[in-house]
């Protein structure tokens, strides 16, 4: 039963590792703590942003900034 334990104890702290590969980089939070910005990982400050994913950064606040403009043009 030991075995079977430290098994899952170890599948699951991998498991955690993988769930932190996020579209823009990797989750920077602890190991077993819950996600306090689910699916809103720009807004979140342990964000670790993979330099490569700049240009989706930047489309996504261009985005923002259009849908803000509409909002506003629309009332």
């Amino acid at each position: 039963m030991d075995g079977i334990l430290r098994f899952l104890q170890w599948r699951d702290f991998q498991q955690h590792f993988e769930l932190r590969k996020v579209s823009l980089g990797t989750c920077g939070r602890p190991y077993g703590t819950p996600c306090k910005h689910e699916h809103a990982c720009i807004r979140c400050p342990v964000l670790q942003m993979d330099p490569r994913q700049k240009p989706r950064l930047i489309e996504i606040i261009q985005n923002l900034r259009d849908r803000i403009r509409e909002a506003r043009a629309n009332g």
